[in-house]
């Protein structure tokens, strides 16, 4: 089951795979730890980092086209919105863009469902999962990390950053603009886009 917490504002939302400080490995990395999320070895964060250069600058506003379809910076970047957005943004909004820089590829991101997401980028695919009670961060080099459901709600709180530095999505629109955020990308947000009509 995936948690999704919501903050104080309708129009602002955060959806959250609380992922645990402890659990067990499906490959040989390790357990979803709190050492796994602070280290080396964890790929939602090296895959996010892998964009930062081709990413929109966080306080830059992007122009979105009458169709919804799109958003252009005059930096260079193009975010494509597959299907069209919806603005606002419904209740539990589901995700399928990618960010082109300079025409080259730099950033996607897929939600097919509220239990799923993942990111890819220049060092490959991400993704974190909801299925039968655990929680799964699979890497680009196959391997993947898990932990239960009971172990992912004993602690939230593993590096300091926001929800513990745990792989989740932000987001916030209006009736003429959206912005999306990656949670446990870094100490806080990772800001993805910020586009207005």
């Amino acid at each position: 089951m995936r948690h999704a917490v919501r903050l104080v504002s309708p129009a602002v939302g955060v959806a959250l795979l609380l992922l645990a400080c402890g659990g067990s490995s499906s490959s040989s990395t390790g357990g979803l730890t709190c050492a796994w999320l602070q280290g080396s070895s964890n790929c939602w964060r090296s895959t996010a980092a892998a964009a930062s250069s081709c990413l929109p600058a966080s306080g830059d506003t992007g122009k979105l086209s009458a169709d919804l379809k799109t958003c252009t910076y005059t930096t260079g970047q193009v975010v494509t919105f597959t299907p069209a957005l919806t603005l606002p943004l419904p209740q539990n909004p589901t995700f399928d863009f990618s960010i082109t820089s300079g025409g080259k590829a730099c950033f996607s991101l897929q939600q097919p469902s509220q239990t799923s997401f993942s990111q890819t980028t220049s060092a490959g695919t991400s993704s974190v999962d909801v299925t039968a009670g655990s929680e799964v961060v699979s890497c680009p080099n196959g391997s993947s990390v898990s932990a239960s459901e009971q172990q992912a709600l004993q602690d939230i709180s593993c590096d300091g950053g926001i929800f513990g530095g745990l792989p989740g999505t932000g987001w916030g629109s209006s009736a003429t603009s959206v912005s999306f955020a990656l949670l446990g990308a870094g100490m806080g947000s990772l800001p993805i886009l910020n586009c207005a009509m």
